[in-house]
């Protein structure tokens, strides 16, 4: 049942009331901000509840009216249609509810927003070229919010984040993300957690290895790294050569720290593309399409496979 009701225009529930299907429905008495990123359905819960009222009554009323399609009409029609009649009911601009879900073929999580952001609201949306930092607000965006300041690490590994990964499609809960995640938690050592924790004031583990997630993913993600371990004339000791190198110049150093955990990690992902370009070589073009998936689904975007193999 509508709540509040006696704040809506009455012409959403009164039957008796004329109008034009081709009149698009004029903005709640009371507006409502759409944050940047914010989904259609965060934002119209918001909005039908600071008018006293709830989406289902609204939308309800807009379909008497022949402003919304029926509930059982195509998906993407029906979507549009929506997305259009509350940018009309919220007095939005024609490009709010546009982010897209998603981005070269990936999907865009939704999560909650910065709630400083959101001015202390709950709003969920997507945000591609954001990771787990709020720059603006200095807010980390996880599960729990809270204020980084005091770790200025953090801030440059988000920065970094936003520079090398983001901005080639690798977002915060991709899989390099994910692998760069398992190396910091087991490598970096609780000596240095310990010391983090007393310097910052900060508790939570994944903010505390934040920059070292980064850089891993980073490190999985360079182009030169990659090829240079999927190299076929390289042996495999001069590949783990390369692997130690790399691992020693993120990894702090640590009487506990785990740099051979790391490396073994690192090494079975190039290894899993390693094994995957050296079997069927005879297959041509099909092969290298399939490896050329496989490989962009992990790491994005790559140079051709004839430079991988003039290298």
């Amino acid at each position: 049942m509508c709540v509040g009701r006696e704040l809506l225009p009455v012409f959403l529930f009164d039957p008796t009331t004329t109008h034009s299907a081709k009149v698009q429905p004029p903005p709640l008495p009371l507006p409502s901000r759409l944050f940047d990123g914010e989904t259609l359905e965060s934002y119209i819960t918001r909005l039908a509840s600071r008018n006293g009222s709830d989406v289902e009554s609204i939308e309800s009323g807009l379909r008497e009216r022949g402003w919304l399609p029926a509930r059982d009409s195509h998906y993407v029609l029906n979507l549009r249609a929506r997305e259009q009649a509350w940018r009309r009911l919220g007095a939005l601009d024609p490009r709010a509810f546009t982010t897209p879900m998603r981005l070269e073929g990936r999907s865009v999580t939704t999560r909650l927003l910065c709630l400083q952001c959101a001015q202390g609201q709950e709003a969920n949306g997507r945000l591609p070229l954001v990771g787990q930092v709020c720059l603006k607000h200095k807010r980390w965006l996880g599960p729990t919010q809270f204020r980084v300041s005091s770790f200025p690490d953090a801030l440059t590994a988000e920065r970094h984040f936003r520079s090398s990964l983001a901005s080639r499609r690798i977002y915060f809960d991709s899989v390099p993300m994910q692998i760069g995640a398992s190396c910091a938690a087991v490598g970096v050592s609780k000596q240095l957690i310990a010391e983090r924790r007393r310097v910052t004031g900060l508790q939570e583990f994944s903010v505390l290895t934040y920059p070292e997630q980064v850089a891993f993913a980073r490190l999985i993600c360079r182009k030169d790294f990659v090829s240079a371990l999927l190299d076929p004339r390289r042996r495999p000791k001069e590949k783990m050569a390369i692997i130690d190198r790399s691992v020693s110049l993120i990894l702090p150093a640590g009487d506990d720290a785990d740099a051979r955990r790391v490396k073994a990690r690192i090494w079975n992902v190039c290894k899993q593309i390693d094994d995957l370009v050296a079997e069927d070589p005879w297959e041509g073009m099909v092969f290298a399409v399939r490896v050329r998936s496989r490989f962009e689904s992990f790491f994005g975007p790559v140079r051709p496979m004839d430079e991988w193999n003039e290298r």
